[in-house]
């Protein structure tokens, strides 16, 4: 702990700019006072511009982790009461052995487990037509900057985000998607009026391919 504070102490002295996954972040730093900052979230390769999948039906993707910050029970539950909508979860196997019993009520014929390394994510990517970022809030959120967001942006998926999360309020303020409570009732709410007017996603797809 003593060589991680001279290390802040040295940024004082040594640097011209400091970078951060996102400003946020330094509320939870013990920064030099006047410090330079400078937003730098990860960056990810901008796929080719493929058309979306075919037909209306809602297929949502979502690729991460399921344990310790990485909470998805609301939005799994609301899937479970949304029959109509398509939602593969990539995650590792591993992940999946742990957090298989929290998440058994929500299994389901339209709930799709698979374990994919990176360079077998794009056809995943193609078939959805929503990324999926509803983790339930927590102090590691909100300064958070997950690479997810910025895969499904650079693969032209609008996006579902949970409100109190620095992913959820960049969706929202640049209009890549919807960014609601995180809870079973909003998320079922939110699905099932996509389900009735996917003429939506599609319009979303547009900013998220213009942000982009």
């Amino acid at each position: 702990l003593a060589m991680y504070r001279y290390d802040l102490l040295a940024y004082g002295r040594t640097l011209d700019v400091l970078f951060l996954p996102s400003l946020p972040m330094a509320d939870h730093v013990p920064l030099p006072k006047h410090m330079p900052l400078v937003e730098l979230p990860p960056g990810h390769d901008v796929a080719a511009a493929a058309e979306p999948p075919e037909g209306n039906q809602v297929r949502l993707f979502y690729v991460g982790g399921l344990t310790g910050q990485y909470q998805l029970g609301a939005f799994l539950e609301a899937v479970h009461r949304v029959p109509e909508v398509s939602f593969t979860l990539c995650c590792r196997p591993a992940e999946w052995e742990k957090a298989k019993l929290d998440y058994a009520p929500w299994l389901g014929d339209n709930l799709h487990i698979v374990h994919k390394a990176s360079e077998e994510l794009a056809p995943l990517f193609a078939a959805a037509n929503v990324g999926v970022l509803a983790t339930e809030p927590q102090a590691y959120w909100a300064f958070a900057a997950p690479l997810k967001l910025y895969e499904y942006i650079g693969n032209n998926l609008p996006i579902i985000a949970s409100e109190g999360s620095h992913a959820g309020a960049m969706v929202a303020e640049s209009g890549l998607g919807w960014t609601l409570p995180y809870d079973a009732d909003a998320f079922e709410a939110k699905l099932r009026d996509l389900v009735a007017h996917p003429e939506q996603i599609a319009a979303v797809r547009a900013r998220v391919t213009e942000v982009r």
